[in-house]
């Protein structure tokens, strides 16, 4: 196996875009999993500003169980991070929504988008759309 062995020098954001691009490669081809858990990666390597989409879901007003909330927004991340007693679940069905979800995360607490995560962004507005007609 070729392995480089180039040692590379990066910020937490350009470390955090590289992840965001690998989930969108990830997504793609299908694999969900590693989607969520590269753009969960991602998205703990940088401070929101608050305006990032995860801080204002949990800041929603309408929330009667915030804590709940957070668990739900983090379930499949969760899931596939954690080991957790309580949790029963021997199989976690993941969709491409729901890693696209958590790419839009991580996506939106980076500053600079380079054209990959534009065209991402299209697709997940459309994916929105569909859900939303869809109900």
């Amino acid at each position: 196996m070729d392995v480089p062995t180039a040692k590379q020098k990066m910020t937490k954001a350009e470390g955090a875009t590289k992840q965001v691009l690998a989930a969108i490669e990830a997504l793609k081809k299908g694999d969900f999993a590693v989607a969520i858990t590269l753009a969960g990666a991602a998205e703990g390597m940088l401070e929101g500003d608050g305006k990032d989409v995860f801080q204002a879901l949990v800041k929603a007003p309408d929330v009667e169980n915030r804590k709940k909330w957070i668990a739900t927004l983090n379930g499949e991340r969760d899931w596939l991070k954690h080991v957790k007693k309580e949790d029963k679940r021997k199989e976690l069905e993941i969709s491409s929504r729901d890693a696209g979800f958590m790419i839009a995360r991580a996506a939106s607490k980076i500053d600079t988008w380079p054209p990959e995560i534009e065209e991402f962004k299209t697709w997940f507005l459309k994916e929105i759309a569909a859900m939303m007609a869809e109900s």
